[in-house]
């Protein structure tokens, strides 16, 4: 049975923090992760003032914070590799869906990123931005025909990527 699968996920600072004690992080990363947003450290602080915003500023999360923690139901130990990986998918995310230059992304190589779905061929960053759009859009491929299709990437997705 074939299933989502990523590949080549490549993680600059995060992957040796995921698979060792030691820390990649600088000392600004994680002080933004205690002043800024706490689930994403490359979202605030000195490492940031330089990046190019997809939306001119950086996001805010505060309301998604709140939700998430109103609504999950297990509170990882922190430190444990549970809440790092948690972590570093918020952070994933935001970067993907907010950041404008790849030079600015933190939570992987651009250069070294492919993903692939279903046993397809694996795709680039840039080959993703270009072709889907961006975002979730990658993990919606089908090989269905168009009449059958329930989304439509050229129809449906807004044109910022």
């Amino acid at each position: 049975m074939r299933g989502l699968r990523i590949t080549q996920f490549q993680t600059q600072p995060y992957l040796a923090l995921l698979l060792s004690a030691k820390t990649n992080m600088t000392s600004s990363s994680v002080e933004a992760a205690q002043q800024g947003d706490k689930y994403r450290a490359s979202l605030n602080g000195e490492g940031e003032k330089n990046t190019k915003w997809r939306f001119g500023a950086p996001p805010n999360y505060d309301v998604v914070n709140k939700l998430f923690e109103e609504g999950r139901t297990k509170i990882w130990p922190q430190g444990s590799l549970e809440e790092k990986v948690q972590n570093l998918l918020k952070s994933w995310e935001m970067e993907i869906f907010h950041k404008k230059s790849f030079d600015d992304f933190k939570t992987m190589d651009p250069k070294k990123y492919t993903f692939s779905l279903n046993g397809r061929k694996p795709t680039t960053l840039e080959e993703i931005v270009q072709k889907f759009g961006g975002g979730y859009n990658p993990l919606l491929q089908t090989s269905l025909p168009e009449e059958f299709q329930f989304y439509n990437i050229a129809e449906e997705t807004a044109g910022v990527f």
